[in-house]
C-alpha cells in the first residue's frame, strides 16, 4: 500500500495512465492470447519453482505435464561465501522496481532496533523515477545508514557486500530475485519473503531454513543472525540440490524423457 500511494501518487498524469490503465487492457489481452496458448500448444512446463505451475493451473487450466528446469546453479566457488565474520547489515530488495515494495519494507524496520547497521538497497537497473523516490525516502527514514547501491559494481565486490549482512528482506509480493536469494542463503543469511512469494513455499518445501515476512518479522529476534547450525544447513542444501553437475544431470534427463514421448 505505501510503495502504491508514494510511487503511483507522484507519477505524471500521463505516465500514469500508461503504466496502470493502458496496461491493464495489454495485460488482459496478451493473458487471453496466453490461456489459448497453453490449454491447446503446451505439452509440458519446466521449472524448479513448481509452485509457479500449481498458480499457473488456477488461473489456466491446462494438460501440460509438469516438469522441472532451472537456469540457476552453484558455481564452485559458492562454499567460499560462508565465512564465520561477523554479519550484521541488512540488504533489501534487489532493484529499481515497485514491485520490491520498498516503502513498505522500510516501513517494517520502522520499529527495529539498527542504530548500528547499513541498509544495502541496490537500486542500480530498473525505473529512475521510482529510484529517486526510494533513495529519498531512504535518506529521510535512515540518514547515512541506507547505502543505495546505484552503479554496477564486480561479482566479488557484490559478494562482500552480501557477506556482511545478516538479513535479506525480499518484499516481493511475485517470484523474482532467485539468485540473489540464493546466494544470499549461502553466504548464511537470514531470508525473509512474503507469503505471496512462491519461492517462500519453494524454498520451504525442499528444505531450507527461511521465514516469512508477515509472519516470523514482528519477532524480537527477527534480525539477530541466523545460528550457525542453520546456516551450514542452508548452505549444505543448496550445494546438494543446485550444484552445477546436479543441475545439469537433472535437466539432460527431463529433456530425454520429453524427446521419449
Amino acid at each position: 500500500p505505501l510503495t502504491t500511494k508514494n510511487y503511483f501518487g507522484q507519477l505524471p498524469f500521463s505516465v500514469y495512465l500508461r503504466k496502470q490503465v493502458f496496461a491493464k487492457y495489454k495485460r488482459d489481452y496478451y493473458w487471453s492470447k496466453f490461456k489459448k496458448l497453453i490449454k491447446n500448444k503446451v505439452n509440458s512446463t519446466l521449472t524448479n519453482i513448481t509452485e509457479d505451475i500449481s498458480l499457473l493451473n488456477t488461473y489456466a487450466p491446462n494438460k501440460a505435464k509438469k516438469g522441472w528446469f532451472t537456469y540457476f546453479s552453484v558455481g564452485e566457488d559458492w562454499h567460499l561465501l560462508h565465512t564465520s565474520d561477523v554479519k550484521n547489515n541488512i540488504l533489501i530488495g534487489n532493484s529499481s522496481s515497485e514491485t520490491n515494495n520498498h516503502f513498505d519494507a522500510f516501513q517494517l524496520l520502522e520499529n527495529k532496533n539498527i542504530s548500528d547497521r547499513k541498509l544495502y538497497i541496490p537500486l542500480n537497473y530498473g525505473d529512475p523515477r521510482y529510484r529517486e523516490l526510494v533513495i529519498a525516502d531512504a535518506e529521510k527514514s535512515f540518514g547515512g545508514q541506507a547505502e543505495p547501491l546505484l552503479d554496477f559494481v564486480s561479482l566479488d565486490a557484490y559478494y562482500k557486500i552480501v557477506q556482511s549482512c545478516s538479513v535479506l528482506l525480499m518484499n516481493h509480493t511475485r517470484q523474482q530475485a532467485f539468485n540473489t536469494i540464493m546466494l544470499a542463503i549461502a553466504a548464511g543469511c537470514k531470508v525473509f519473503l512474503r507469503e505471496e512469494n512462491t519461492i517462500l513455499k519453494c524454498l520451504i518445501r525442499e528444505g531450507f531454513w527461511v521465514y516469512s515476512i508477515q509472519n516470523d518479522f514482528q519477532s524480537n529476534t527477527a534480525l539477530d543472525a541466523l545460528d550457525i547450525e542453520k546456516q551450514q544447513h542452508n548452505l549444505d542444501l543448496i550445494l546438494q540440490l543446485y550444484a552445477y553437475d546436479v543441475v545439469k544431470e537433472k535437466i539432460q534427463k527431463q529433456i530425454q524423457t520429453i524427446l521419449s514421448e
